[in-house]
């Protein structure tokens, strides 16, 4: 898809989800200034990409990040499917 392409273009897109749900796509970015961003979604609105209406959404606290997945502690907490 051309949006996906284009959001793999941009250095100050840090991540691109598809999503399900209200919202088609979840992104997470970095721009020096709102003046930055704002251009940004202009030009993503004004472009054939398909985008008609956006959700900005500013973090204002990191309550818990990470960087990795914990996948011993998810598959020895899981139940077991074959029973």
């Amino acid at each position: 898809m051309r949006f996906e392409a284009h959001m793999r273009d941009v250095d100050a897109v840090l991540e691109c989800f598809a999503v399900g749900g209200k919202f088609d796509y979840f992104i997470k970015s970095a721009f020096p200034t709102i003046q930055d961003y704002q251009a940004f979604m202009d030009g993503l609105l004004a472009s054939n990409l398909g985008v008609e209406q956006y959700f900005t959404i500013i973090c204002t606290k990191a309550v818990k990040t990470a960087s990795w997945t914990p996948l011993r502690s998810l598959l020895s907490n899981r139940a077991d499917l074959s029973e």
